[in-house]
């Protein structure tokens, strides 16, 4: 358009801040909308998947924690790294529901919010022994060690050895059975 009193066209830096103008609207109505969308598509995916147990509030952020069963003492099963709940409920049903009594996801696992830093094993020992009390679960317990809970369970039996009845270790992660190198891996993410 031209400008009153002027015979000149519109300039070309008018025209760019006029695209960029339109363009930035564009672009900020299709990530409204992309948000909508993924918000709606994850609603859609915790309903078939929703944790099998309750989520309590530990020190401030929630933990998931299963328990079923009657046997006792209890087993606790505390899933290996980048595991959770939802596959040791298959193990619970296939024997009959009796033996596993209580399977949690460790904080920043499963249906576990994330816990405070440092993620190492005297804090995920912590949180486990909170959970437990919180929820009023009471020893003597049998820890089912997986994985990298193999590292978690001295750590347990040192600090709490009064509600142990046993340890089960399930392919567990044990000092002599780690290269130097992945031992290395291993005590900086779980601090020792």
């Amino acid at each position: 358009r031209a400008i009153p009193g002027s015979s000149k066209r519109p300039g070309l830096l008018a025209r760019v801040v006029r695209m960029v103008g339109v363009l930035v609207a564009i672009l900020a109505g299709a990530q409204g909308g992309l948000r909508v969308n993924q918000t709606r598509a994850v609603g859609h995916l915790r309903e078939p998947y929703a944790p099998p147990g309750e989520l309590n509030d530990v020190g401030g952020r929630l933990m998931h924690l299963y328990c079923a069963g009657t046997r006792l003492p209890t087993v606790v099963v505390d899933a290996g790294n980048g595991s959770f709940c939802l596959e040791w409920t298959v193990v619970q049903r296939v024997l009959g529901g009796h033996e596993l009594r209580v399977i949690y996801d460790r904080a920043g696992y499963g249906s576990s919010e994330a816990g405070p830093e440092p993620r190492d094993g005297p804090q995920a020992v912590a949180e486990l022994h909170a959970l437990l009390r919180e929820t009023g679960e009471g020893g003597p317990f049998a820890l089912a060690e997986h994985s990298l809970g193999g590292i978690y369970a001295p750590i347990y039996a040192t600090r709490h050895p009064d509600e142990l009845a046993a340890l089960i270790l399930v392919d567990a992660v044990a000092d002599y059975t780690v290269s130097p190198e992945a031992q290395r891996q291993t005590q900086s993410s779980v601090g020792f």
